[in-house]
């Protein structure tokens, strides 16, 4: 049996050489827990990270296991690159894992031999996030994000983002993606209703040892926005309009500042003038990206209803 870890990773270079010792136990508890030797590789999807990434996993994993990098030329976002690797892998089983080691290796090893024993595909699900230091401004932010996300999501399973082991009949839909027009997923909206009778297990996360999360101010606005857009409850031409307009609003601020500077200098604090110019110029390229996105996705109205109906076509 062929089993493929796969893993999107973004300025992941710190967490590389752990990665693979956590990898290779993995393997050895399942191969002693069924009895058998299988055979393991690896396929990445890397978002285009700025430090060593890419060139660490070549040195680490490509000597010790069967090893595909897939380098995107941007940053797409985690559910981008976890359902391009869906659409791509052809092994029987199909482990999708963060590549910074927060899963626990009991329930991943569990969730193999069990997919392996029953042909169920295992959703990883976390029971509770460890503490983290945080502003008090980020929580604020984080909370609100997954708060208002519960209003257009549907019913997601609590505490999955995606995380699981999957059966290659299980990822079938995903494949003939290919032979069309791919479209990137939201994971954890779609995976769990196009799933028979998945089994569950539970995990605790570990605290992140190295690397860092790039899931900032602006991750939550494009993955908040991503799913957003994706709700039949949304029209996509209102998201447009207030993007738009909330562009105009911070490109007249920035001229009537300038103009402040000139006609009234008096009235300006030394640098307060660079300073707004900035921050504004900054908070437009943000919202240029997020207006860029809406337009992608506008027209995809029934996007994730679309695909859901279409993979349970061909499950009968």
């Amino acid at each position: 049996m062929n089993i493929q870890f796969l893993i999107p990773t973004l300025n992941e270079s710190e967490n590389i050489d752990s990665l693979l010792d956590y990898i290779q136990q993995i393997a050895s508890l399942v191969e002693s827990k069924v009895g058998g030797k299988l055979n393991w590789s690896t396929l990445f999807a890397d978002n285009s990270s700025t430090d060593s990434t890419i060139e660490s996993i070549k040195q680490v994993f490509v000597p010790a296991i069967e090893t595909t990098v897939i380098a995107f030329r941007e940053n797409f976002g985690f559910h981008f690159s976890s359902s391009y690797l869906f659409v791509h892998s052809e092994a029987d089983l199909a482990v999708l894992i963060p590549a910074d080691m927060q899963i626990p290796t009991s329930p991943i090893v569990e969730g193999i031999a069990s997919a392996i024993a029953t042909s169920r595909s295992v959703l990883l699900c976390r029971r509770r996030a460890p503490q983290k230091k945080r502003s008090k401004l980020m929580k604020i932010i984080k909370d609100i994000f997954y708060s208002t996300l519960k209003q257009f999501q549907g019913d997601v399973i609590p505490g999955y983002f995606g995380m699981g082991i999957y059966t290659f009949e299980d990822r079938a839909f995903a494949h003939t993606l290919k032979e069309f027009s791919f479209e990137p997923f939201q994971v954890r909206l779609v995976i769990p209703r196009v799933l028979i009778n998945p089994h569950v297990l539970w995990f605790d996360e570990h605290i992140r040892k190295a690397g860092r999360s790039s899931f900032g101010l602006s991750g939550y606005l494009r993955e908040g926005l991503s799913i957003i857009a994706r709700s039949r409850s949304v029209q996509k031409s209102g998201i447009q309009v207030v993007l738009l307009s909330t562009m105009i609003a911070t490109i007249l601020m920035s001229i009537l500042i300038f103009a402040t500077k000139i006609i009234w200098p008096q009235y300006i604090l030394p640098g307060f003038t660079t300073l707004s110019l900035i921050i504004l110029a900054c908070t437009n390229l943000n919202l240029l990206g997020l207006y860029l996105l809406a337009l992608r996705l506008d027209g995809n109205t029934s996007q994730l209803q679309s695909i859901i109906a279409y993979a349970r076509r061909k499950r009968i």
